[in-house]
């Protein structure tokens, strides 16, 4: 008698326990593999890709790199069992080359956050650019701001949001606290200095100001950074940006005006080669196109710019992008009719200092930052090749 076995499921290993896969990653190598527990989610041999990515811990063991690993504990997309570890590795050995195998989940790859040092001789916070007069700031203003915010949060935040947004900034760990961006401005400044300075065509400095990205305040935690710069990505490739035309690096900043009680989020960027051409096409598109001959009584009537000169006093335009602080500036109407914006730039007044601060809390550098036709490695920054050639 046949048997219908079309809607038996196949007879797929069972998933490795968590204890198993701990005993795993933390065993010393001479004794990982020799369990039959151990050696069912062995992939690949130990010597030829583990020794690639592997991290020595203080006791002596080891564990690989995450960059190079599979989750474990996730099902894949393609396969209806759990895959198992699988350490990747190039077979000439080479990290930046590795390449997972077809329907592999990976872990996240190096971002924003995960740069080296700054290279040599292009350090805004060393010594060689005190000496030629160079200002960038401090570890210790750094932290002195830091108390500042804390204090200022403890005074108006509720107790667990203050807690949460005091520990953060307590430990360094988030955008929110002035030492963590001190310390991410360093590095992403230097590489980008040095960056620019290698460039073969170009590079301008740009601000973007959104006409929608006016929000009230009370209502910061409703603006979503990562689908706003999706959008403004979609409108640079419509606008002509391709991959291998030049790069370009763009990041999320912000202006209290306490007239109207609105926060005026814009980005800050650098453009190099074809992006420059992308960047000056938006100026047609209606979010920001400028309104100033039709409304004279227009806050922000140049939405799009842009220098056309060579960039000089390096690293100064670079470190303007990425900012560890919002200021709040005021738009007033003249007698005579004019609209003027203070240039002085002050602290923002609380609760939306408080407010301004919770919103960084919550994401990412990261997440607030758009990169094109360029990617972070294991050594800086790397631009991305032509796909289209």
């Amino acid at each position: 008698m046949d048997c219908d076995t079309s809607n038996t499921k196949p007879n797929h290993p069972p998933a490795p326990s968590k204890k198993h896969l701990k005993a795993f990653f933390l065993a010393p190598s001479s004794r990982r593999f020799k369990t039959p527990e151990r050696q069912q989610i062995r992939e690949i041999p130990y010597e030829q890709t583990y020794n690639f990515g592997r991290r020595i811990l203080r006791n002596g063991r080891h564990r690989p790199h995450p960059r190079f690993l599979v989750n474990p504990l996730r099902r894949s997309r393609h396969n209806s069992h759990w895959s198992p570890p699988f350490c990747v590795a190039h077979e000439r050995g080479g990290l930046d080359r590795a390449r997972p195998p077809a329907g592999a989940i990976v872990m996240p790859r190096l971002n924003l956050t995960m740069l080296p040092k700054p290279p040599v001789g292009y350090d805004p916070g060393g010594r060689q650019y005190r000496k030629c007069g160079g200002r960038f700031e401090t570890k210790n203003a750094s932290a002195v701001e830091d108390a500042k915010r804390q204090k200022l949060v403890s005074a108006t935040a509720r107790k667990p949001a203050a807690t949460r947004l005091k520990s953060g900034i307590a430990r360094a760990r988030t955008p929110a606290s002035s030492v963590y961006m001190q310390k991410q401005r360093r590095r992403i400044v230097g590489h980008l200095w040095k960056l620019t300075a290698d460039a073969n065509a170009s590079v301008s400095f740009f601000t973007l100001i959104p006409r929608n990205w006016e929000i009230r305040a009370g209502r910061l935690d409703k603006f979503d950074p990562q689908t706003h710069l999706e959008s403004l990505r979609q409108c640079l490739i419509r606008g002509g940006a391709r991959p291998g035309d030049g790069w370009m690096i763009m990041a999320i900043h912000g202006e209290y005006e306490p007239n109207e009680g609105v926060y005026r989020l814009h980005v800050h960027g650098l453009a190099c080669g074809g992006m420059i051409a992308a960047v000056d096409g938006l100026r047609c598109r209606k979010q920001f196109k400028s309104t100033r001959p039709a409304n004279p009584l227009e806050k922000i009537y140049q939405r799009v710019r842009m220098t056309r000169k060579r960039l000089k006093n390096l690293p100064e335009p670079i470190s303007y992008i990425f900012q560890s602080f919002w200021p709040e500036r005021p738009i007033i109407l003249l007698p005579t009719g004019e609209v003027r914006r203070v240039r002085a730039k002050g602290r923002l007044r609380e609760p939306c200092h408080t407010e301004m601060l919770l919103w960084l809390n919550r994401w990412s550098l990261d997440q607030t930052t758009l990169m094109m036709g360029m990617e972070v490695r294991k050594h800086g920054l790397h631009l991305t090749p032509n796909v289209h050639e």
